[in-house]
């Protein structure tokens, strides 16, 4: 930069080289402030990556799938018992086997990166708790309405469970049994709303380095949506128990 000073000022007169100072000046002010502005874009860009779209939103995502697969094998099996009870014991085997086996959908039990990324992110101990907790439900509800809800009506039919039940009172137990387990993942839909909230949250902050993350951590809107979500998992904890 001096020796360009140097050369300006041997060879251009005053007023020229005023205004090639200032254009120059102008330029590397410019590029300085264009390139801080790459680094904090890259930067934004980065961590959303990480903890936005492969974290929250894909929890959220995770378990919005998973809840939806639930609903169409509660719906299944409903189905599957109010064929059981109107077709005979051949047509309803025939169509289990042609149709209804058919008609579950197994539930993908790994837990991603983004369970992971979100727990560090948000640094809650409840949360983490009750996401655990929902995968664990997950499996066995699932487990419930694809297996246990058939193996249940054939044993039935092999005369394994005759004398100790009819089929009206099985039908009866096993309807009883499936909304039950339905019910006790209720409270997921409250749970994916306040990760929903979170994460509109998050998108209102300016993160565009890893110091900003403490943030989200010191965020009031988001402080108190944690403490919501720790009520939900007592709450939850509460019902488990009473209906042991």
């Amino acid at each position: 930069m001096k020796e360009i000073m140097f050369i300006l000022n041997e060879t251009l007169p005053l007023p020229l080289r005023q205004g090639l100072l200032v254009s120059l000046v102008a330029i590397f002010v410019t590029c300085r402030l264009g390139f801080s502005g790459y680094k904090k874009q890259k930067m934004r860009d980065e961590l959303s990556r990480l903890y936005f779209e492969d974290g929250i939103e894909s929890l959220i995502s995770h378990l919005v799938k998973n809840l939806n697969i639930i609903e169409k094998n509660f719906t299944s099996a409903l189905y599957i018992t109010r064929n059981f009870k109107n077709l005979s014991n051949n047509e309803y085997m025939r169509l289990f086997q042609w149709k209804f086996k058919n008609s579950f959908i197994s539930i993908n039990p790994s837990i991603g990166k983004f369970f992971y990324r979100t727990v560090k992110l948000l640094n809650s101990r409840e949360l983490e708790e009750l996401l655990l907790y929902s995968f664990a439900r997950f499996q066995i509800t699932n487990e419930f309405f694809i297996t246990e809800v058939p193996i249940t009506i054939e044993k039935f039919m092999d005369k394994s469970l005759n004398g100790s039940v009819t089929k009206e009172d099985l039908i009866k137990e096993l309807n009883n049994e499936i909304q039950k387990r339905k019910d006790e993942i209720k409270y997921l839909y409250m749970l994916i709303q306040y990760l929903e909230e979170i994460s509109l949250q998050i998108k209102n902050l300016d993160l565009h380095s890893y110091s900003h993350l403490q943030k989200i951590k010191k965020d009031k809107q988001i402080k108190k949506i944690l403490c919501d979500i720790a009520k939900l998992g007592n709450l939850n904890k509460e019902d488990s128990k009473n209906k042991k």
